[in-house]
């Protein structure tokens, strides 16, 4: 089933500021079930892909379009930002209608029939030069009347042209302008879906230990009634399964109000509970073939606060303020850009690391899992080398998923967003 939404959120409340400030609390009103508007498809945008947007899952590489098509605070922005050109546009629309009413090009191709149609008649033998002289003053009216309406239909062709140029120039300008907005709320949806995928390791270990704790506990329990094992050790095994319940339900909550709160920033309305898609495997090969050198400097290029603080303005003591302002800035922002690529190295290692330990884990449970159904291992030994396991596959998922992150950051940061102490 899909979901039907609105390219224009009308009903949005507040100002820019205030939209953004409100963070995951901005709803949308407009959320029913049904077929995706095809017939408001934006410019350049698949069938396909608009249907995969206004389906029911948030997949990680839509994130970018859902912000800006659907995101209340961006699309608010565009449309105040916008009116001036929509005004803009309205006039040109309405310019252009006249220019084609005017029927120039039929007029000219007229005018050049009649001046043909005359050029034949004045080559006519035995022509009088009453009549001659008639058709050359006609014909000298025809000439005048055509270059009259070349020259019109050029100009008006040419004015029609430049100001739908000023249009789409006025449109990219409003675009530009909200980049940087429509960059952090991407990147912020993005920061929700990898802590959202983050929740759901810990739920996975959560889960792991509940299935454990469950068989600790019958085991407790039938070693009770044999005599083999004490009340205590019952209690203890039914309080630990106890707290991994609550742990689970409490991790179950937390994940629901991230899918709610993406779901708020990304058109869904607020009573509705979006999927959310995988996260995509992260570029292992990335942190060592980037060029950190390179990327430093595209991130001076891209980075809105930079480009603030080398702007430069008004007498010589002024400017001076401004390249010291602008020189702190790109210092902080080049320690910055060495921090991140560090850590992105860092977590690489961390990755390979915890990938080998995974595997070793998985080749000890596979060994404990015999052992224990042969009897050789007592409950105690057993339930150690399970979480231990557990806690390997854990590392690995969160190593694999602090790279991806790492990455991400690194990018986004070349990018021109990114956050100095």
């Amino acid at each position: 089933m899909v979901r039907e939404r609105y390219l224009k959120n009308k009903t949005a409340k507040g100002t820019l500021g205030a939209l953004l400030a409100a963070g995951f609390s901005v709803s949308t009103l407009f959320n029913a079930f049904g077929a995706p508007p095809l017939d408001n498809i934006p410019e350049g945008v698949s069938e396909e892909r608009w249907e995969s947007l206004n389906d029911n899952v948030i997949e990680y590489d839509e994130l970018g379009d859902l912000v800006q098509y659907f995101n209340p605070a961006y699309t608010q922005a565009m449309d105040t930002a916008g009116s001036s050109t929509m005004t803009l546009s309205s006039a040109v629309d309405q310019f252009s209608a006249y220019y084609r009413g005017l029927n120039l090009g039929d007029t000219i191709d007229s005018t050049k029939t009649a001046v043909s149609n005359l050029e034949s008649a004045m080559s006519a033998p035995g022509l009088s030069e009453e009549a001659r002289q008639k058709y050359a003053s006609e014909l000298m009216q025809l000439n005048v009347g055509l270059a009259t309406a070349e020259a019109t239909r050029n100009t008006l062709s040419k004015t029609v042209r430049e100001l739908s140029q000023t249009v789409r120039n006025t449109e990219k300008k409003v675009e530009i302008s909200l980049r940087p907005v429509k960059r952090q709320l991407e990147y912020g949806m993005q920061s929700a879906f990898i802590q959202y995928h983050q929740l759901l390791i810990t739920r996975g270990i959560l889960e792991k230990q509940v299935e454990l704790y469950t068989a600790m506990l019958s085991a407790s329990e039938t070693g009770e009634r044999q005599g083999l094992q004490t009340e205590t050790e019952r209690l203890a095994a039914e309080n630990d399964l106890e707290q991994a319940r609550l742990q689970l339900q409490q991790t179950d909550s937390a994940l629901e109000t991230i899918r709610r709160s993406m779901g708020l920033q990304l058109g869904w309305s607020a009573d509705s509970l979006p999927e959310i898609g995988e996260l995509p495997e992260p570029d292992i090969t990335f942190p060592d073939t980037t060029n950190p050198e390179a990327d430093k400097t595209a991130a001076f290029m891209h980075n809105s606060e930079l480009k603030t603080a080398e702007k430069l303005s008004g007498g010589t003591a002024e400017r001076e303020v401004a390249e010291k302002r602008a020189n702190e800035y790109r210092g902080k922002l080049s320690v910055k850009m060495d921090s991140l690529y560090a850590d992105m190295k860092n977590k690489l290692a961390l990755y390979r690391a915890a990938a080998t330990g995974n595997e070793r884990a998985e080749l000890l449970k596979a060994s404990a899992d015999r052992q224990y159904s042969l009897g050789l291992l007592g409950n105690a030994e057993y339930e150690a080398q399970q979480t231990a396991c557990i806690s390997a596959k854990a590392s690995y998922e969160l190593a694999k998923l602090n790279l991806f992150s790492s990455i991400n950051t690194y990018k986004w940061a070349v990018d021109g967003v990114v956050t100095l102490e």
